[in-house]
């Protein structure tokens, strides 16, 4: 994986989400891999980081998901090195991914990414896959392009408002105190399902 095509903090990520969900689920969806990039990303963004020193950018899909070419492109690279494995529509992480996980997780340069790594793979032991992936669909910059079936760049534009209104709400909610970045997701993400059930039957 040393081509420098490949963005090192999608390649990192890849691995570490992989590692954290394979660990808990078996395998993997490359769907469910960019929504928990994005998840991470967005605390990432509560935590009063912008959103540019996340390393790489989402856009949303058609039907209204987070995507990143830079995820792709590494899923892509990872199963080229032989680190992970697809699995009909599932991604295995391989031992030598674990291992390659291992290493680049205890560079000081991937340090800080962990904490929302974690809290965002963290949060499906709290809440079921489909419920989490329901709530971010209500994410204030995600949700027009379900709404209107388009595809753009996220975190950005005139939404992104609305999203820092309801991370000011919830850091008032759970305290700023909080180090454990897992109760502010799950918080937030509850929140976002309650919305997303609401819309359903209005």
């Amino acid at each position: 994986m040393g081509e420098k095509s490949f963005n090192p903090q999608a390649v990192f990520d890849c691995l570490y989400i992989g590692r954290s969900l394979t660990t808990s689920l078996g395998t993997i969806a490359e769907a469910e891999l960019h929504l928990f990039a994005y998840l991470s990303c967005l605390l990432f963004l509560y935590k009063g980081h912008p959103a540019s020193d996340w390393g790489y950018e989402f856009t949303s899909t058609h039907t209204g998901a987070p995507y990143s070419l830079a995820l792709q492109a590494s899923v892509q690279g990872l199963i080229g090195a032989s680190l992970l494995r697809a699995s009909g529509e599932f991604l295995v992480l391989e031992p030598a991914g674990i291992e390659e996980c291992n290493q680049l997780s205890a560079l000081s340069l991937n340090s800080e990414r962990i904490a929302f790594l974690e809290a965002a793979c963290s949060s499906q032991l709290m809440l079921p896959v489909g419920i989490i992936r329901m709530a971010i669909s209500e994410e204030p910059t995600l949700r027009p392009t379900v709404k209107y079936a388009t595809s753009r760049r996220l975190l950005d534009g005139p939404a992104t408002v609305r999203l820092y209104e309801q991370f000011d709400a919830l850091n008032q909610a759970v305290g700023s105190e909080t180090p454990d970045l897992l109760v502010p997701a799950s918080v937030w993400l509850t929140y976002l399902s309650h919305i997303a059930k609401k819309s359903l039957t209005t």
